[in-house]
């Protein structure tokens, strides 16, 4: 199993972590089955978002891996740590949601999307399940609700 170094970034543990080891991550996490997994691509916006609203910081605690969406973020872990070590790229969360979507097509495995406003929920929604018909998408919801402890698990399991 895939394991990762975080370091400390504005107060939360951020994933010294490129593509490939992120999908690499995901990926053996899921095809576990143990539980599910909440996987963030964060950038400076969330991580600050978080430090100032104790309701979506709670949420962002939860998640088990988070990745950094944003070379102000690369920089901070590439100051942590050697330059051999340094990462030369952010994980973009809509990349690396399309890779899981395409990865995860005709496998028994399934994802719940959290973030962002219903209605842009909705849109992703349709776009995945036209893009990914064999990929399973087993909700969406507003990271608040990750954060009120609604049952998502269940939702993905």
């Amino acid at each position: 199993m895939v394991g990762v170094e975080t370091y400390q970034v504005l107060g939360f543990p951020v994933a010294l972590i490129d593509y490939a080891t992120a999908w690499k991550w995901v990926f053996e996490r899921a095809m576990k089955g143990d539980r599910a997994y909440a996987v963030e691509a964060a950038n400076t916006h969330v991580l600050a978002l978080g430090r100032n609203d104790i309701q979506f910081q709670r949420a962002i605690s939860k998640f088990d891996l988070l990745c950094p969406d944003g070379m102000p973020l690369v920089w901070a872990l590439n100051s942590k740590v050697p330059k051999s070590e340094r990462l030369n790229d952010r994980v973009y969360g809509p990349t690396l949601m399309l890779e899981a979507f395409k990865r995860s097509s005709n496998q028994e495995l399934s994802h719940f999307v959290l973030g962002g406003k219903e209605e842009n929920l909705q849109k992703l929604k349709q776009n995945f399940s036209e893009k990914y018909p064999d990929a399973k998408l087993a909700g969406t919801g507003p990271i608040v609700r990750f954060a009120r402890e609604v049952p998502v698990a269940k939702a993905v399991n």
